[in-house]
């Protein structure tokens, strides 16, 4: 039995929820950003200014400190929640699965614990609770440790009349309150709602058609990736559960409230966990605490939040933007644009557990700049966090060129290199061994995991670039089902001293995955092919042990942040992004301060991919080098990861590592989810009638 179950009220009246709804909005108040603000300013003082090539994670934080009223960092205390309900609108067939999926996957979650929800929520260290707000049950349900709020077995046709009365629509509601509530009593800031309900993006699309204006065709989506057929289905039930329910007039395409009350639009054509995740939102902003939202289901209960309350959108971060046609439309309505393009189509609290990892690397960030001004503080004097030359130890391995008192790489932690006066040798056959006999990603257990990932307990690929991610690892390791925390390296180029700013991010993001920090320092005045050399070498040393390699440089001495980005998009790219020439001539287009580095580069980006490791970039001026250098070499692709817009829409012009050492957090997600979901056997969900 769950723990949070036995402190359930059964039984709540309608005047009781009631009363508890007009409890929690007359608590949610208009947000004080100043404390916020004050941490931010701090923030960017310690990076000397240099904030804004942070992009938007600072926004982020900001988000999330305005919401808790907080003005220093703190531990992120995640609880996540699977709400399961049944929809009456299924027996018309608008999914690819069989209404007894519902129980099923709640099992699944209870049991073997293989959905994707377990995945996620472990690696994001965060509770994970199941509720039955009204699944449809067998006789003799075997559900250990589910928490019982069910209103009914499921609602009512919708495309015949309300899909629940307003007393369960209230109740509803009141339920995810209380569960807002039980998870503050434990300690918790941070809610990740999700939800399992076969149909319900039905239900979600008749939502978002009301609340933002839309068509019954620019609100409905694939959903479990339906047939044509079946999606013409949907679309004509969503239509129809509209215009029977008086949200489409005679005389207009478009859905509207027509004077309905939130309430009464989540009783006519919403579902029972639509309500209940919108209640946590409500009682969550009660209580300042965080809800981030998931999939386009998560944003459609917002959608009902935000109608019965407006400032409940100041407690809520966007994760993703999902492959659901009214998701987008949601956003907008809210006001809210997601960090994350990852082309997920499930809200098992997927990608709001990827976004809870960056945001707990920009807490760190702040955490490490206060604790860096209180040492300044009592000081009363600049502590130093530059890696100078009086930090580097005069020893050092005749092989590596690290610093022989550092740990191995692998385990964490700082290692310097210096570039040698010596220019050797390269020639053309040196590039030529690379360039034709790059390794292919291994075939088969590329195909392994892609077979294992199409049969896990979900609809097949809705976990989108994640899919991709984790297939590609496996076949660059040769392992099908590799490791979900596998050991990496920051390798940053440098062509002179980091600035303290530079330094302080650089370290703090490669700790944040516990990756070491490898400083590769360039000397002045060498040939080029000896800067490439350095860089093969360099990258060689990792990949030769670890599988994954964050590819980053620094700037120029003197130089702000995301000067490198700036120059390289302008001389490099056309208007549109595209590159501007080809391979072998892009280089006299940049200025010759950065020919050494760019060299440096090419030959890590090489040597890595030769030795058959992911290399992530690290940040947009490395991006643009790294597509010339797959130009020059396209059999490197496979290996070669560009962070945005693949994966994130953060904007973070600063080099050092920050956007690869983020991305490693989402492969991170990906492996645990192919690690540790089960397959449609193991667990025996139903399989989709479609695709």
């Amino acid at each position: 039995m769950s723990d949070i179950m036995q402190e359930i009220s059964a039984g709540l009246t309608y005047a009781e929820a009631e009363a508890l709804l007009q409890e929690t909005l007359d608590k949610i108040l208009s947000q004080d950003m100043e404390p916020a603000m004050q941490a931010i300013d701090k923030l960017d003082k310690s990076l000397e200014g240099e904030l804004p090539s942070l992009g938007r994670l600072p926004q982020l934080l900001l988000e999330y400190l305005t919401a808790r009223g907080k003005d220093e960092a703190e531990e992120l205390k995640p609880a996540t929640f699977i709400f399961c309900a049944d929809h009456g609108i299924a027996r018309q067939g608008v999914s690819a699965y069989p209404p007894e999926t519902t129980y099923q996957m709640a099992q699944n979650y209870l049991l073997p614990k293989g959905g994707a929800a377990n995945a996620f929520s472990d690696y994001a260290g965060s509770k994970l609770y199941v509720v039955d707000m009204g699944m449809n049950l067998p006789e003799e349900p075997v559900l250990p440790g589910i928490i019982d709020c069910r209103l009914d077995s499921g609602t009512k046709n919708f495309t015949e009349g309300p899909a629940m009365s307003r007393e369960q629509a209230m109740l509803a509601v009141a339920y995810g309150i209380k569960m807002a509530q039980l998870a503050h009593a434990k300690g918790k800031n941070v809610l990740l709602p999700g939800e399992m309900g076969i149909s319900n993006t039905t239900a979600q699309a008749c939502l978002a058609a009301v609340f933002c204006g839309l068509t019954p065709e620019e609100a409905t989506g694939r959903g479990s990736r339906i047939s044509e057929e079946r999606l013409a289905r949907k679309q004509q039930a969503v239509r129809t559960a509209l215009t029977v329910n008086g949200f489409i007039g005679r005389n207009s395409e478009k859905a509207s409230p027509r004077g309905a009350k939130a309430i009464d639009v989540l009783a006519k054509v919403g579902g029972f966990e639509f309500g209940a995740m919108a209640g946590l939102m409500l009682g969550g902003a009660a209580l300042r605490m965080v809800t981030i939202l998931d999939g386009a289901n998560t944003a459609a209960a917002a959608l009902v939040a935000q109608s019965i309350c407006p400032r409940v959108v100041a407690c809520l971060l966007p994760s993703h933007l999902g492959g659901e046609k009214s998701h987008r439309h949601a956003f907008e309505k809210l006001g809210l644009k997601p960090y994350l393009t990852l082309g997920l189509n499930l809200s098992e609290a997927c990608g709001s557990s990827i976004l809870l990892r960056f945001l707990g690397t920009a807490l760190l960030l702040l955490k490490r700049a206060q604790e860096h001004q209180e040492a300044i503080n009592s000081q009363g004097e600049a502590v130093n966090e530059d890696f100078d030359d009086e930090d580097y130890d005069g020893g050092s391995d005749e092989e590596t060129g690290l610093p022989i008192d550092e740990t191995a790489l692998g385990a964490g932690g700082l290692h310097i290199s210096f570039m040698d006066s010596d220019a050797p040798e390269v020639t053309d056959k040196t590039f030529d061994f690379y360039l034709k006999t790059m390794p292919d990603l291994d075939k088969e257990t590329f195909e392994a995991a892609k077979a294992r990932l199409d049969t896990l307990a979900k609809p097949r690929y809705s976990l989108g670039s994640l899919e991709d991610l984790a297939a590609e690892f496996a076949g660059a390791v040769r392992e099908p089902l590799p490791p979900y925390d596998p050991p990496s390296s920051v390798l940053l180029i440098s062509p002179g001293p980091l600035s303290e700013a530079q330094s302080f991010l650089s370290d703090t993001f490669a700790s944040s995955f516990e990756s070491d920090l490898v400083v590769a320092r360039l000397m002045e005045g060498l040939p080029l092919t000896a800067y490439f050399n350095f860089g093969r070498e360099k990258a060689e040393e990792i990949s030769f042990d670890l599988p994954l390699l964050v590819l980053t440089m620094g700037e120029l001495e003197g130089k702000p942040l995301g000067t490198a980005a700036e120059t390289f998009a302008e001389t490099l790219l056309t208007g549109n992004g595209k590159l501007a020439y080809a391979a072998d001539e892009f280089l006299q287009h940049t200025p010759p301060d950065y020919h050494g580095t760019i060299a440096a580069l090419m030959g890590a980006i090489l040597a890595a991919a030769h030795n058959s490791s992911l290399v992530f970039i690290g940040d947009p001026a490395t991006d643009i080098i790294a597509r010339y250098t797959e130009q020059l070499c396209p059999d490197i692709r496979p290996y070669v990861l560009h962070p945005e817009p693949r994966l994130m829409q953060l904007g973070i012009k600063a080099p050092g590592g920050l956007t690869g050492c983020l991305s490693l957090h989402i492969l991170e997600a990906s492996l645990s989810a192919l690690n540790n979901m089960k397959t449609f056997e193991e667990t025996k969900v139903s399989l989709a009638l479609d695709n």
